[in-house]
């Protein structure tokens, strides 16, 4: 009988032991979370404050600095002279609008049409690389395996990697490339 409440003792320490450290990791997840929240609104306070600054800052700084030259060194810190510092280190007007700042849509509209020019460019440089190293053959369709044969199409073996490829009856296999390894068809 004492071996058993000694054993049920064991066990109930250990699940202790285990929801302990869960919730200490949950609660180290939720500190470094917080901190890298802090540090992302001070990067963004720091953005926007070089950014552009404005004359009301400029003035909740100057009062700063006359508050920390009043206060003698050996004197504590107060809370309303922390508030004052920290409100002279960002820009006060935070929802005032930039000149250079636009409407969301215009920037996407901006970003997709930078995508579709990158987009052709990287068309025309790989059309430009398989001319050059496959010989500008047009590329064999591709069949899926259980698929039919279309009529008027037949399926041609690709040497290198055996995929199968579907052409027409009437072309020749030499003037195309496998859909799969670029190689030349025979």
């Amino acid at each position: 009988m004492r071996m058993f409440t000694l054993l049920q003792f064991g066990i109930t320490l250990l699940i202790f032991l285990y929801v302990f450290r869960k919730i200490k990791a949950d609660m180290d997840l939720k500190q470094k979370k917080r901190e890298s929240d802090k540090v992302d609104a001070q990067i963004n306070q720091t953005k926007s404050f070089v950014a552009g600054t404005t004359v009301r800052s400029q003035a909740v700084r100057s009062q700063a600095a006359r508050v920390q030259t009043v206060r003698p060194q050996s004197a504590p810190v107060s809370a309303e002279s922390q508030r004052v510092a920290e409100r002279a280190a960002i820009p006060a007007d935070r929802t005032a609008k930039r000149e250079e700042e636009r409407p969301v849509t215009e920037m996407l509209a901006e970003k997709a049409r930078k995508d579709q020019i990158e987009h052709r460019r990287e068309e025309l440089e790989q059309a430009r690389h398989e001319k050059t190293y496959y010989s500008g053959y047009r590329y064999a369709k591709r069949y899926l395996p259980g698929d039919e044969v279309p009529s008027g199409e037949r399926l041609v073996y690709c040497p290198n990697c055996a995929a199968e490829n579907l052409i027409r009856i009437t072309d020749n296999p030499k003037k195309f490339n496998c859909y799969f390894c670029r190689e030349q068809l025979e």
